[in-house]
């Protein structure tokens, strides 16, 4: 799920809408894993993607609400924060 080539399509709109703890806590874990981390930091399509991912499907229940704004403040800004300038701009064309 965490933007893994050949991840299923559809895959995150389950988990997000799955009001499963146990699912949103593992897939949370994994985001803050260190290596991933390491990715957001060095790869724009990745912390683009995520930023994608962990903004998509408002209102999919308290549980993706929660783990999603968790994701954002606590595991792709502070990555972002410590990202190389041309990696931010990489971002933000990625986004564009």
């Amino acid at each position: 799920v965490l933007r893994q080539p050949g991840s299923p399509e559809g895959e995150l709109y389950g988990l997000a809408h799955s009001g499963d703890a146990e699912l949103l806590a593992a897939y949370q874990q994994a985001a803050r894993n260190a290596d991933f981390g390491e990715r957001l930091r060095t790869d724009p399509t990745t912390a683009a993607g995520c930023f994608v991912d962990w903004t998509a499907h408002p209102g999919a229940g308290p549980g993706w609400e929660a783990t999603s704004a968790a994701l954002l403040d606590e595991v792709l800004r502070p990555a972002l924060r410590s990202a190389p300038r041309a990696h931010l701009t990489a971002l933000t064309t990625t986004l564009a």
